[in-house]
């Protein structure tokens, strides 16, 4: 389950509580979309295999937070956080779900193309997974 941000501003929004009307109203020059994507892979014996897909999360949030302290006029709208990544170093691993480079570089493409399709000009992407391959898809 995705945390709140405890909103001490009413400008940061969880994209899947909007309606399409709510999207089209939203200033394009002042908005920016956070997408959080990081794999579903093995930390060893003792950590969730979430542990980067929560930690992004969590920077997604304190991220927000400090950029609404010095631009509090911007509206930050939070993406669904994607359990995606290449992390194929791992895969022998119960539970690591690993896809191509490519198709991360896909994902992240339609995402932002769709975005800016309705106008919208700041997407931030934000990982915590370093795997190189899962970062040159992004990249």
């Amino acid at each position: 389950m995705k945390k709140k941000i405890k909103k001490n501003n009413k400008k940061t929004i969880n994209f899947e509580e909007l309606s399409w009307k709510q999207i089209e109203k939203l200033d394009k020059n002042k908005t920016i979309f956070f997408l959080p994507i990081s794999p579903m892979e093995e930390h060893g014996p003792h950590l969730p295999v979430g542990t980067d897909f929560l930690v992004t999360q969590n920077a997604v949030n304190e991220a927000i937070k400090i950029l609404n302290n010095k631009k509090s006029n911007l509206t930050y709208i939070i993406l669904p956080t994607l359990p995606l990544g290449f992390c194929k170093f791992n895969i022998d691993f119960p539970g690591s779900i690993s896809i191509s480079s490519k198709t991360l570089r896909d994902v992240i493409l339609s995402i932002g193309n769709s975005l800016g399709n309705y106008g919208f000009k700041y997407l931030m992407i934000c990982t915590f997974h370093m795997g190189l391959l899962h970062l040159k898809g992004i990249y």
